[in-house]
């Protein structure tokens, strides 16, 4: 289940830093409901993606995958 958790470690590092869903998308070129559904799990992050959002955060991907 360490999809989930790294899910949820994006999700908290978005909140965190004041981005809403619709801004990720903005940022990845994407739509809001695709990015919504790779976060909550309805659709796969591809390696590209994560690296993005990783970057977007500020935080490093292994950060994701450490503790899951």
């Amino acid at each position: 289940m360490y999809g989930q958790e790294i899910r949820r470690k994006i999700r908290r590092a978005r909140k965190a830093m004041g981005y809403k869903s619709g801004d990720m998308a903005e940022c990845l070129g994407i739509s809001m409901g695709h990015y919504s559904r790779m976060e909550r799990g309805r659709r796969r992050i591809t390696v590209q993606y994560l690296e993005a959002i990783a970057d977007i955060l500020d935080v490093k991907v292994s950060d994701l995958y450490r503790g899951c």
